[in-house]
């Protein structure tokens, strides 16, 4: 019983849904057959004792039927019935989220009964709550349709020859929303055929455009459609740079007419923008991926049930230090500490002021404070190794560099939680970091020297995926 359908779904149950669920089955309008109820509670006894026990079928068996023979189909049946109860109580909960789709089944209702009196009122009170909403994105313009289209077949049934903008509203609300969700589709079809090199058919795309281009003034006025529309342009025209200022733009002046999610979702587009551009050698756009993260830390859209997630505090310190913005890093790392998830905070806390220690060249700080980092994860583990390298490179600690380039190797073979790309990235910073350090210790006077830094500068011109390209490069200037 315990690899079954209904034990995979309760264990999914939070413990609040979990005494929801118990009310849910224990209310006769919803289930009539108390079997299925002393089921459940034998499968949450089972799972609720100190030491969880594996539900069996016989006993559950005996439990709700006495004495009676064995059936296996019938506690089959059972399980089966509790299942499709755990599935109708997930859809109900869900339900129970969407207001507008619930208050249109209302509305259908009430006309569908010749309840005038509470029809009207009620669509009244609809049109005013989506008037007030300041959430605009798809779902408003769609949650607008359905109370258009109730109003409009009411309208028909009413059998009054006048005229009635329902029908027009209707039409506008619908087309909206598929224009928001079109563009929302298009955008994230282009970005996942750029990351994972999916296929996809971008039906409709230039259409879409033509017709939004067509019509400016109307469409200019509603926040998802001017942000998507640009978003999908820096997509497709990435090289002219003025779609990504627009976006920057619209993105500021709308993003409080969205879900935190949406927004942070949005802002994350123009993020990709700056880093694809700052990996083909546009190093200005480090100023303008910080400018962006400035915004959402301003704007709190960043934060994820009150918490800063430690990779956007590492990355928000890494571009900080990058721009040597030393100061507004350093007190960002203080102002922002407790705004991290108690279970990463030390960690978190410590890695990054040991960035910015690294980034001040006071390696003793940074090394002291490395060695209280605790390597839970893949995150500070390369992170951490990455640095102690470069800290080593830049001191000349022969020793400890080679041993340094060793562990690394061994992490790189053995630690399966590091994906393919990075595993690839920190192995080829391993090799050329280590060339690099061969030819600065044999130096200037050393056989063929020149040779060897074209040689090393041709392999990481020609190498595509590097971790800290950007600090190797200057390294190999230097020599």
């Amino acid at each position: 019983m315990n690899n079954s359908k209904v034990i995979d779904l309760i264990e999914s149950l939070s413990a609040i849904e979990l005494r929801r669920f118990e009310k849910f089955l224990a209310s006769p309008f919803f289930n009539t057959n108390p079997a299925i109820v002393k089921l459940f509670n034998y499968i949450e006894s089972c799972r609720s004792k100190p030491v969880p026990v594996a539900s069996d079928k016989l006993q559950a068996f005996k439990l709700i039927f006495g004495n009676e023979k064995y059936n296996e189909q019938k506690i089959s049946d059972l399980m089966t019935y509790l299942t499709r109860h755990i599935e109708d109580f997930l859809s109900h909960i869900n339900f129970e989220r969407q207001t507008m789709l619930k208050k249109s089944y209302f509305l259908k209702e009430l006309r569908e009964r010749n309840k005038d009196n509470y029809f009207e009122s009620n669509i009244r009170e609809y049109r005013k709550k989506l008037q007030r909403s300041l959430i605009k994105d798809q779902e408003y313009y769609y949650g607008s349709f359905l109370l258009e289209k109730e109003q409009d077949h009411y309208f028909i049934m009413q059998g009054i020859r006048k005229d009635d903008k329902s029908l027009q509203h209707k039409s506008d609300s619908i087309d909206v929303f598929f224009l928001i969700e079109k563009l929302k589709n298009l955008c994230e079809m282009i970005s996942r055929k750029n990351i994972i090199s999916a296929e996809y058919e971008f039906r409709m795309k230039d259409e879409i455009m033509n017709y939004i281009r067509s019509d400016k003034n109307h469409f200019g006025n509603i926040p998802a459609i001017k942000i998507y529309y640009n978003i999908l342009l820096t997509l497709t025209e990435s090289e002219n740079e003025t779609h990504f200022k627009n976006l920057k733009k619209v993105l500021s002046e709308n993003f409080n007419f969205f879900t935190r999610e949406e927004a942070g979702q949005m802002y994350g587009y123009a993020q990709n923008y700056c880093i694809k551009k700052i990996n083909s050698g546009r190093q200005e756009y480090h100023s303008e991926l910080f400018d962006l993260y400035e915004s959402l830390l301003k704007t709190k859209i960043i934060f994820e049930d009150k918490y800063l997630s430690q990779s956007d505090y590492k990355n928000i310190v890494s571009i900080g230090l990058r721009l040597e913005k030393f100061e507004w890093t350093k007190t960002f790392i203080e102002q922002y500490k407790n705004s991290i998830a108690p279970e990463f905070r030390e960690n978190a806390y410590e890695y990054n002021l040991a960035s910015y220690y690294y980034s001040k060249h006071d390696y003793k700080n940074a090394l002291k404070l490395l060695q209280k980092v605790e390597f839970t994860d893949v995150f500070y583990h390369l992170g951490a190794k990455s640095m102690l390298l470069k800290m080593y490179y830049e001191l000349e600690e022969v020793e400890p560099f080679y041993s340094g380039i060793d562990a690394f190797k061994v992490y790189l073979g053995r630690n399966k939680q590091i994906s393919p790309d990075q595993r690839l990235s920190h192995k080829n910073l391993v090799t050329l970091t280590k060339k690099a350090f061969d030819i600065r210790i044999r130096g200037t006077s050393s056989k063929n020297y020149q040779k060897a830094i074209e040689t090393l500068k041709h392999k990481i011109n020609t190498k595509k995926n590097i971790a800290n390209l950007q600090w190797l490069k200057e390294r190999i200037e230097e020599l």
